[in-house]
Formats: C-alpha cells, structure tokens, sequence
C-alpha cells in the first residue's frame, strides 16, 4: 500500500513539473515578442532586456561580439605584420647576401679593434646594380626638344623651298612683304621681278635685295628677316624607342631629333647610329663622343626626307666595383681592358688593383673566372676584351696598417700610429689622460703576432 501511494505521489509532482517548464517557456516566448516590439523603439535598453528576458542568448550575443572583436583584432595585426613585411622586404634583400659570410666569419674577439676590422674584411662585396651607360640622357619629355616655330636665325641661314621672308622697305616706299620661296626656289619683288634665292645666306640675300631695290628706287633702304620656317618629315627607323615619322623645322638638328624620338630602345646601339639621305649613309654617329667629351661635331641640320636608323649594340662589357663610372658600357673601337677601364673613368684610391676579378662566358659552353693584375700597365693593354664580359674591382681589406689602439677607463680612447720604438708611455703621456678613479692594479696589453695574428696577452 505504502508503496503505491509513494509512485502516484511522485506521478503528481512529475506532471506538475512539466507543467510548469511549459508555461515558463511560453512565458519566455510572450517576453521575446515583447522585447521585439518595443526593441526597435529602446535600443539603449537593448542590451538591459536581452538579459532580462533570456539571459542564454545575451551571454550568446555578447560571446559572438567578442568572437567578431578578435576577428577585427586579427585581420588589424596581419595588416601591419603584411605592412611591416613590405617595409623590411628591402633591408632583407640587402642584408640577405652578408647572411652566409657573417655566420661563417664570427669574430672571437669583438673586444678588440683590430680583430673586428680584420673579419669585416671576409665580408663579401654587395653586388652593384648596373645600367647601361649614357641612356639615362633620355629620361626627359621630350617635348622639351620639340622645334620651335618661330626661332632665332643668324645671317648664315640657308634660304631654301617654303621658307616665309618679310621684307621692311622704308624711304622712297614704305611697305612690308611677305614672300614665300617657291618650288623653283625663288621669290617676285614687285617692281623689281622674279629671282633665285634658293641656297643663298639670310645675309646675302638681304644685300641683293637691297642692291635691286636701288636700281629701281633712289634713297630706299631695305632689310630682310625669316617669318616663318620652312617644315618638312624625316624619319625614325631601327630600334629606335619612338621610331616614326617626324615633322621639323629647317633649323632642327640631329642631336635635337634623337631626343625627340627618345634614343635608343633597351637593344639599340648609342655607337653605331646611321643617317641615311636618298637612301646613302652619310654620317656615322657615335654619342660617346658627345656624352663623355661634349663633343657636336654629329649634330648637323637635317633635310627632308633623311632618315636616322639606330642599330642593334653589338658588344657590351659589365665594369662594377670600385671604379668612377660603374656601368654597362658598349664598346666599339676599346679591344683591350686598358681601354675599358678609360671608358669606366679608371679606378678609385681604394680600389685593389693586384685581383680583378674577370667573368667570361666561354663558347656559349661555360662560365670561367679570370684574375688580372691591373697594376701590370703591359699586360692590361694586351688583355683582348670580349662581348658580354664582367669585370670587377674589389676594394682594399679595411684593416689598418701600423695602427695600436688605445681603450678602457681613458678620456681619449681610439687609434693611433704606431712609430718605431714606441712606448705607452708616448700614448698615455701623463696621468690626465686618464678618467677619475682608475684601477691601477690591473691593466693588458693585447699584441697581435705574425703571421697566423695570434692573440698574445701582457699583463701589466
């Protein structure tokens, strides 16, 4: 019976239970719709009644807030490691060749002066970047070197075909004119005629039509100037780097198209340049000559329809180092290394002359590494230079010779020259060369002996 009684008792409390986790839930969900209605209205109590009504999913929000936080966090701090990364891109590329030598030439001994200077020395040269000489002249617009429509001309100016004078008259008659050189290369006057003045001087001309002036007028004056210019086309052709056709004035000179049309493309020669007049060349140019002496002698005035052809460079020789123009240069007449080095401006005070170091490519088959002595003046000038070569100057061990160096408790630490039959006693002259409250009970000197360097310390 007892038993009975206790399993309905139980029955009871069960179903009372789930009766009441029905209602608090529907009692959750009218508190839900209400938080929805009146959320929109109350978005400052927002968070307040999120709480209030279901604190699951406020705790839920809140976790996904921080969640999104950390997010934000992350993609901040992979930005600047990305930003970082770019910055230090270039200082890793620079240091990245030392990475090797400085591994493998640890100094043992970075208390002493010496010794760093002496493993600074393993440190292998950073390899240079190298242009090809003389095409940076090129980098400007070059609208800068367009022809001007209205220049200057002296009494020299040849007169030829669509040329525009203005002849002043003044005296016996007053008049200006504008006459224009026809096909025939001649001009009518009036009262005076028609007549040639195709090939004559501005100077010259201006005295002839002074003179025909004369013999048809007493007491007139007359003066002739240039109003206009006569235009024509020439071309640019070969590896060129703005080849096309070109339209100029008569008083436009070759120099002044080659930078029109930009120089030279990345293979076009700067030495073996061709102009080209019914259909012979008649100038080689060579721009060395202008870029490294200033030499013009090239830069004459063109005609219509001439024609400038840039080649293909043929030969080229790396020189990098310790030279005074490091540069890809293309040589023409220079066979020797000697030569070469003229045209690199030759070396620099600390340049190590008794191991330059030549690269060659050997019948299309090999790389071989030459070393040449270039203070053998003999034997540079007889070292045949060929295409594609590299030579490297190499500069002089940074250690320094006949030196002591003085360091510790002293006001004036550093190096010194060492002298013959020196003492300490010449570097450290009186007891004022040395800081206040000096331990006198201890010092060393640190001698470097021939020939291996090896450390031998003295104490004093």
């Amino acid at each position: 019976m007892l038993y009975k009684k206790a399993v309905s008792v139980l029955s009871i409390l069960l179903s009372f239970s789930l009766v009441f986790e029905q209602l608090s839930f529907a009692e959750e969900a009218v508190n839900l719709e209400q938080y929805k209605k009146t959320a929109n209205k109350n978005p400052k109590k927002e968070e307040e009644q999120l709480k209030r009504v279901n604190p699951i999913s406020s705790e839920k929000k809140e976790s996904l807030e921080e969640e999104k936080t950390k997010e934000v966090i992350k993609k901040e701090v992979k930005k600047e490691v990305k930003t970082d990364d770019i910055k230090g891109k270039k200082q890793e590329e620079k240091t990245k060749e030392y990475e090797d030598t400085e591994t493998r030439s640890k100094n043992i001994y970075p208390w002493l002066p010496s010794m760093n200077n002496l493993f600074k020395g393993q440190v292998l040269q950073k390899n240079q970047e190298i242009k090809p000489f003389g095409y940076e002249i090129f980098n400007q617009d070059s609208s800068v070197f367009a022809p001007n429509e209205n220049p200057p001309v002296s009494d020299s100016y040849v007169i030829g075909y669509g040329d525009t004078l203005q002849v002043n008259l003044w005296g016996a008659v007053n008049t200006s004119l504008e006459l224009v050189v026809n096909r025939d290369g001649k001009i009518t006057l009036p009262e005076v005629g028609t007549f040639s003045v195709s090939g004559k001087t501005l100077g010259s001309l201006r005295e002839q039509i002074k003179q025909k002036m004369g013999d048809v007028f007493n007491n007139v004056s007359a003066d002739v100037t240039i109003s206009k210019l006569r235009t024509f086309k020439i071309y640019v052709m070969g590896e060129a780097k703005k080849p096309g056709a070109y339209e100029i004035n008569s008083v436009t000179t070759l120099f002044n198209v080659l930078f029109m049309a930009g120089g030279p493309s990345a293979i076009g020669s700067l030495r073996n340049i061709d102009l080209l007049r019914n259909n012979k060349v008649i100038k080689k140019i060579d721009l060395y000559n202008f870029i490294l002496k200033g030499e013009k002698s090239a830069d004459i005035k063109l005609e219509n329809g001439d024609t400038i052809n840039f080649n293909i460079k043929s030969k080229t020789v790396f020189v990098q180092g310790l030279v005074n123009r490091p540069a890809i240069y293309e040589v023409k007449n220079e066979k020797t290394l000697d030569e070469v080095m003229n045209l690199a401006g030759g070396t620099i005070s600390s340049s190590y002359l008794k191991n330059v170091q030549i690269k060659r490519f050997q019948d299309n088959k090999e790389q071989v590494i030459m070393n040449i002595d270039l203070t053998l003046k003999d034997k540079t000038k007889k070292f045949i230079i060929q295409d594609q070569d590299s030579v490297n100057i190499f500069p002089i061990l940074p250690i320094d010779k006949k030196t002591i160096y003085l360091s510790g408790h002293v006001y004036r630490p550093g190096s010194y020259e060492y002298k013959n039959n020196m003492k300490l006693s010449d570097v450290l002259k009186s007891y004022n060369e040395i800081m206040p409250e000096p331990y006198t009970q201890y010092a060393q000197i640190v001698r470097l002996q021939q020939p291996d360097l090896r450390q031998l310390t003295i104490m004093l």
